[in-house]
């Protein structure tokens, strides 16, 4: 996870209720290596302790964009946490697109807004919502069969290419041409 979290609105706890439950459930957690980046990421490292996760999770204070989005091509899974508000639904974040265009799979965990129907109708992750029990199955498929593929650039290009800036301001320049 790169970026900022805000406590009672963007909110990793059915994350870390499910590695917990794992963890108590006998299953080794070894393949699992969490990162939140950022020099704003809440109550992280009080989930961290509650939870007993300090062998598997880990948080860092913000690095510059060049290494965010470095870190974001490198990852296996990104997670992306909706906000819990509903004044919220419709709000594309910079982050979004950024996770989009990385080429690693997206797990959306909070409420069903925009960015989640997005990951999931261009088949780029899953959404998983505020559900521990889906958190789990996801997180026992990679710890029995591995870490999932990643995306390939090129098939991305073609796929996302309406979120991209360069589409988007064509569109917004006709939008306005209509109305001259």
């Amino acid at each position: 996870y790169t970026g900022s979290i805000y406590p009672g609105h963007r909110d990793p706890t059915p994350l870390f209720e499910a590695m917990y439950q794992l963890k108590k459930e006998g299953y080794s957690l070894e393949k699992i290596c969490l990162y939140f980046i950022g020099s704003n990421i809440g109550d992280v490292q009080r989930l961290i302790d509650k939870y007993n996760l300090s062998d598997y999770v880990f948080s860092s204070s913000l690095v510059s964009r060049e290494d965010s989005l470095r870190i974001q091509r490198d990852a296996n899974i990104l997670l992306f946490l909706e906000d819990n508000k509903a004044i919220t639904d419709g709000i594309m974040t910079g982050k979004l697109f950024e996770y989009l265009f990385s080429g690693s799979l997206i797990w959306c965990i909070g409420k069903r807004w925009l960015p989640s129907r997005i990951v999931e109708e261009n088949n780029l992750g899953c959404v998983l919502e505020n559900d521990v029990l889906k958190i789990k199955e996801h997180l026992i498929e990679i710890l029995t069969s591995g870490l999932p593929r990643k995306i390939d650039q090129s098939e991305l290009i073609g796929r996302l290419s309406q979120y991209t800036r360069e589409y988007q301001a064509d569109l917004l320049l006709s939008k306005m041409m209509e109305l001259i």
